[in-house]
């Protein structure tokens, strides 16, 4: 049984933006180094997709963003009965229901979102994949309008400065393939803001696809994640090259992006307010 706490599987929603690719290999998928003849392989997805040969006519080992998401959407419809949407787990209790003297089971405390109704279940193994939390540099007034955090960028930003033709100012926290994406869409949508890309390196980090990194990262995540540089989780993703290499961003870049050298790390945030006009106001 699975329990999500969202109304569907989704991967990275707020981050998945239009030509942003993995930086993985496709055969990197949720079961081919272990399985390669599973039906729930990126290959088996894109057979029922009616997309394979178009898939290999590419040539491209690395699927865009948007296309894991629907892939990882499409392997855990087949295990639709076993999953429990809309649903959060709010405690998880070491259980002796049979009085033998130690816990044999877990109790998991579940309420639904959209009923608020409340339900317990019984396990002998639970698995925790509640995955990361947005994290904010220290004195960032968190909730503040105008500040948004990478992982909520595509639900919560278009609408927020929806006028694309405004003079705006945004800051953008970061330099890793999160931070960078967001300022490569606000160059391209909006003409007329100016854009400040703050960072405690001296230039955006590239990301390292070499065999070397892709055969040291999987040996050493089980023991320390945070510093693998094949990781995919937003914010602390290497800035993939397709961005700097896009001519029209480039140009862009030349006349409203500007750099910013900050002594401590951050996360991306990102934060804009309107510029003033010329008469000062």
């Amino acid at each position: 049984m699975f329990f999500e706490r969202r109304p569907r599987v989704q991967w990275h929603p707020g981050r998945l933006f239009e030509g942003a690719r993995m930086q993985i290999s496709f055969l990197k998928d949720l079961v081919s180094p272990r399985n390669p003849a599973s039906p729930y392989s990126i290959l088996q997805y894109t057979k029922a997709r009616g997309r394979l040969e178009r898939f290999v006519n590419l040539g491209e080992f690395r699927p865009t963003c948007l296309e894991y998401s629907d892939y990882l959407e499409w392997a855990a419809g087949d295990f639709a009965d076993q999953f429990r949407y809309d649903s959060t787990v709010t405690r998880v209790t070491p259980v002796d229901p049979l009085g033998e003297g130690e816990p044999s089971l877990f109790q998991v405390e579940v309420s639904s979102g959209s009923t608020g109704e409340r339900t317990v279940h019984y396990a002998r193994n639970v698995v925790h994949a509640g995955g990361g939390r947005p994290r904010y540099p220290k004195g960032v007034p968190v909730g503040a309008a105008g500040l948004l955090h990478s992982g909520e960028f595509l639900q919560r930003f278009p609408a927020t400065f929806a006028d694309h033709d405004s003079p705006y100012v945004f800051a953008v926290i970061g330099g890793g393939q999160s931070a960078g994406e967001v300022v490569a869409y606000v160059l391209e949508r909006y003409e007329n803001a100016q854009v400040h890309m703050v960072m405690s390196g001296y230039a955006p980090r590239p990301t390292d696809n070499s065999p070397f990194v892709n055969e040291h990262a999987p040996r050493g995540c089980s023991s320390d994640t945070s510093t693998g540089p094949t990781r995919t989780v937003g914010g602390s993703r290497p800035l993939n090259p397709h961005i700097a290499s896009r001519q029209d961003v480039r140009t862009a870049a030349r006349r409203r992006c500007h750099a910013r050298f900050a002594d401590t790390a951050c996360l991306p945030c990102h934060h804009a307010r309107p510029r003033p006009s010329p008469s000062g106001g």
